[in-house]
């Protein structure tokens, strides 16, 4: 008679990993909890939460504190009974949706929560083993991959690494990029570059949140370059995920939106200062085109014909406002300030030629009303129709920069399902479906 078989379950391990019937053991297998603080090895690598980032082991911690943010599926059963009073105070509201927001590590789980453990030591250590690699590698060529015009380029090959030498919290940031980087040049060795990445970004994210509630004159610079890694890390979201398939691509998106719109408000006091430092390029591509590229009465008619825009751009937003000029007038003018600030968006990179910055793109994120943005949330016809040209925009970024590729076509895809329907909304669909379609990465 053969031995009987011992008994193999365990009470030890984090809660998550006895939620999902994980062992306890060494991280040598993707199945074994190795009970590691302040997360453990698989809630490393797959971005859930663990109880052992919290002393409480409270699963339903917050970044600050603040209850949960509802979840995508929860938006889309929102009322829009409150939508005139959160337009009214959008900045307030777009703060506390942040502070409500957990860093996706893919379409399904989110990141750790911090841990009380000091970790934003002002010496980094020594760089052993990977993490002189992916600094390496960071240095030699990611950090000329992130943007395409030099002074840009030159922000991420100095100042920030500089934060990072006396900021620890910075410095995880930098290499969490690195081995994002590589884990899409080097596919055979993907789920290991994406594990580490996923371990220094939740590392970073701790000495980040503590900063952000106390960020002030003396310490936003730190704060300021981690704020633009995360940016970076969430645009990553299809490149973390199988197939760089998004499961839920609008849900998604709109994350990165609240990611992007939240780090404004808790930065913008301290933009003013950007002029007067090493950061300044990247104020110039962003903030000084907004306030100033971007004033009222600008000649949105600028040719294209040096530009990385289609041709008809102009034409093909101009031949979508009369759908709005049935709606109550509030309404109106938002979804029309919304399609103008695309015009300027457009005038902007026309502007730049075949250097264009990121940040032109992303200054529709943060500056569209909160209504159009809710009404997105709540699948309304008519805002799907406003990101679906938003997508040709984010699209001619894709074929440029390798971080934010994976969005614009799956995105577009969502939207094409939700309005299949609406027939008189499928001929406003074409040119953003043309143009999306043809996109080529090269």
């Amino acid at each position: 008679m053969p031995p009987r078989r011992s008994h193999t379950k365990s009470r030890k391990g984090c809660r998550e990993c006895k939620r999902r019937k994980v062992k306890v053991g060494t991280p040598s297998s993707s199945s074994l909890c190795n009970e590691q603080r302040p997360a453990c090895f698989n809630c490393a690598r797959h971005g859930s939460h663990c109880t052992y980032a919290d002393p409480e082991g409270n699963l339903h911690s917050d970044i600050l504190g603040s209850p949960l943010s509802p979840s995508p599926l929860e938006l889309r059963s929102e009322s829009q009974d409150g939508m005139g009073e959160a337009a009214n105070s959008m900045d307030a509201s777009t703060k506390q949706d942040f502070l409500c927001l957990n860093i996706t590590a893919d379409g399904m789980r989110v990141l750790p929560s911090p841990s009380p453990r000091t970790t934003d030591s002002t010496e980094f250590g020594s760089l052993e083993g990977r993490e002189l690699e992916l600094m390496h590698h960071y240095s030699v060529n990611t950090c000329s991959s992130l943007a395409l015009r030099d002074d840009v380029c030159q922000v991420w090959r100095f100042v920030i690494p500089q934060e990072g030498y006396n900021h620890a919290f910075v410095m995880h940031g930098i290499l969490a990029i690195g081995a994002m980087h590589k884990s899409v040049l080097i596919p055979s060795m993907r789920q290991e570059y994406l594990t580490v990445s996923a371990h220094h970004q939740v590392i970073g994210l701790e000495g980040f949140r503590r900063r952000l509630r106390q960020v002030n004159e003396d310490n936003w610079k730190p704060v300021f370059s981690f704020a633009a890694i995360t940016i970076l890390y969430v645009c990553l979201l299809p490149a973390r995920c199988e197939q760089f398939t998004l499961t839920e691509p609008i849900p998604s998106i709109m994350e990165l939106f609240t990611v992007v719109r939240g780090m404004r408000s808790f930065l913008s006091p301290f933009f003013k200062n950007l002029l007067s430092t090493s950061f300044a390029p990247l104020h110039h591509g962003i903030w000084t085109s907004a306030q100033e590229d971007f004033a009222p009465g600008i000649d949105v008619d600028q040719s294209l014909d040096q530009a990385c825009l289609p041709s008809d751009t102009f034409q093909a937003l101009r031949n979508l406002k009369p759908i709005f000029e049935d709606q109550q007038p509030d309404i109106r003018k938002d979804y029309l300030d919304a399609i103008a600030a695309l015009e300027r968006c457009a005038t902007q990179l026309a502007r730049n030629g075949l250097y264009i910055d990121s940040g032109i793109v992303m200054w529709w994120v943060y500056t569209i009303p909160e209504r159009v943005l809710q009404d997105i949330k709540l699948r309304t016809p008519l805002a799907l129709l406003v990101l679906a040209y938003f997508c040709v925009f984010w699209g001619i970024l894709e074929s440029r920069l390798w971080y934010l590729r994976g969005w614009a076509k799956q995105v577009l895809a969502e939207i094409d399902l939700h309005l299949a329907h609406h027939q008189q909304l499928a001929t406003l669909m074409k040119w953003p479906k043309r143009e999306v379609l043809c996109i080529n990465y090269f």
